[in-house]
C-alpha cells in the first residue's frame, strides 16, 4: 500500500531535520505537488513562505488483514497529529488517489478555477548530452575525488554547469566540502548529481561491476543547451585530454536518430544516451556524435593516419594519441539540418571503418 500526505510541514528550514526523522519529509518542485492535489481538485496547503510539503509513505502489506490494519492505525497515530498541527491531509494514493477523511483533520478546500496550476512549460527543445571514460580507478575517497574533479574540468568553462547536489538515501543533499572529500555511503555504486543552475544531470560510475580487471570510470550529463554554447562545452571535454581520458563526447538529441544497440534513447525521464563499457574497452565506438575525442586505444586500433584524414568540420590532435573529431560547427547546426549531419556522420564512419563500431544496424 502506498501512502502519501500533503502538509506545509514546516514553517522554517529548520524544523525539517527532526521531523525527518519520523516521517522523512522531502522538499519537491512544487509543481508536484500541485499536480496531485489538482487531480485532487482540492487546494494545495502552503507554509509561510509559499512551499508545499509533500510526503510519500510506502506501507508492507501483510497477508494477514487484522495485522495489515493494526500497521495501518498505528501509522494514522502518527501522521495524524502532524497534518493537524501543519493543516494538511492524508491522500491514498494506491487504487486513488483518494483524500482519507481523519478524525481532527481539516478537509481540503475544493479547487477554484482560479486555483487551477498553470499548464508546465514544454521542457527544453534543445537536450544536450556530454560525457567521458577514463581508465582509472575510482575506488575509495582518492577516486571518488579523482571522479570530481574530472566533472570539474569538463564543466569549467560554462559557469552553472558543474553539478552542487547529490541524490542520497531519496534525497538531495548539498554538494559541500565534505561530499566532495569523502564518498558516498554506496560508492562506487552510480551515483547522480545535478547542478541547480543549468539544471544538469550528471551520472557518475566507476564501473568496477562491469570491468573488474580493467579500471573505467564513467561521467555522462545531459540536460538543456548551456548558454555558453558548443565552443564551451568542447573546451571542457578537450581539457579532459590530459588525465588517463579514453573517450569523450558530446551530442544533442533529435527525434529523428537512429536507434541502435547503444546510443541516444528516448525515456519518460528525457532523453539519454546509453553506453556499453564492455564494448568500449574492447574499442569498439557505439556512433559518431556531434564532437567525440578518441583516445590510445583507437590510435592503436583504427591508426592515426586514417583518423587525421577522417571527412569531418574538425580533427585534430588534442595531445599525443588524443584525437577530436567534431563532425558539424555546432550543436544547433546538428538539429537545424540533421538531414545534412546524418550524411557527414555515415561519412565518417564508413572512413573510420564500420567494424570499428558497435554493431549499427
Amino acid at each position: 500500500m502506498l501512502v502519501g500526505f500533503v502538509a506545509p510541514l514546516a514553517e522554517s528550514p529548520d524544523a525539517v531535520p527532526l521531523l525527518m526523522q519520523l516521517v522523512r519529509p522531502r522538499h519537491v518542485a512544487a509543481a508536484d505537488a500541485v499536480e496531485l492535489t489538482a487531480d485532487l481538485l482540492v487546494t494545495a496547503p502552503k507554509d509561510e513562505s509559499g512551499r508545499v510539503w509533500l510526503t510519500e509513505i510506502s506501507m508492507a502489506n501483510p497477508e494477514d488483514d487484522a495485522l495489515g490494519e493494526r500497521h495501518f492505525l498505528a501509522l494514522m497515530d502518527v501522521v495524524t497529529p502532524i497534518l493537524s498541527a501543519r493543516h494538511g491531509y492524508l491522500v491514498i494514493l494506491s487504487g486513488g488517489p483518494e483524500v482519507v477523511e481523519l478524525e481532527g483533520v481539516t478537509a481540503p478546500e475544493p479547487l477554484s478555477p482560479d486555483d487551477l496550476p498553470e499548464p508546465r512549460p514544454p521542457g527544453p527543445s534543445t537536450a544536450v548530452f556530454a560525457g567521458a571514460v577514463m581508465s582509472m580507478s575510482g575506488d575509495g575517497d582518492e577516486g571518488w575525488r579523482r571522479v570530481l574533479t574530472a566533472v570539474e574540468t569538463l564543466c569549467s568553462d560554462i559557469p552553472g554547469l558543474a553539478p552542487d547536489y547529490i541524490f542520497e538515501d531519496d534525497e538531495w543533499r548539498p554538494l559541500g566540502p565534505t561530499a566532495e572529500s569523502q564518498a558516498p555511503q554506496w560508492w562506487p555504486m552510480q551515483q547522480t548529481l545535478w547542478a541547480a543552475q543549468t539544471q544538469f544531470t550528471w551520472q557518475v560510475d566507476d564501473g568496477s561491476g562491469w570491468m573488474p580487471d580493467q579500471p573505467m570510470c564513467t561521467i555522462d550529463g545531459r540536460g538543456p543547451a548551456p548558454n555558453e554554447g558548443s565552443p564551451a562545452l568542447g573546451r571542457g571535454l578537450a581539457g579532459l585530454a590530459s588525465g588517463p581520458l579514453d573517450y569523450a563526447y558530446a551530442h544533442v538529441w533529435h527525434p529523428e536518430e537512429p536507434w541502435t544497440p547503444a546510443g541516444p534513447r528516448m525515456t519518460g525521464d528525457g532523453p539519454y544516451i546509453m553506453l556499453n563499457i564492455r564494448d568500449l574497452a574492447a574499442g569498439l565506438l557505439p556512433n559518431l556524435y556531434w564532437l567525440q575525442i578518441l583516445g590510445p586505444r583507437w590510435v592503436e586500433r583504427i591508426g592515426r593516419a586514417r583518423i587525421a584524414s577522417t571527412p569531418a568540420y574538425q580533427v585534430r590532435e588534442l595531445i599525443r594519441e588524443h584525437w577530436l573529431i567534431q563532425l558539424a560547427p555546432s550543436l544547433t547546426s546538428v538539429t537545424e539540418d540533421f538531414a545534412a549531419f546524418l550524411t557527414a556522420r555515415d561519412a565518417a564512419v564508413a572512413h573510420l571503418g564500420p567494424t570499428n563500431f558497435s554493431r549499427l544496424d
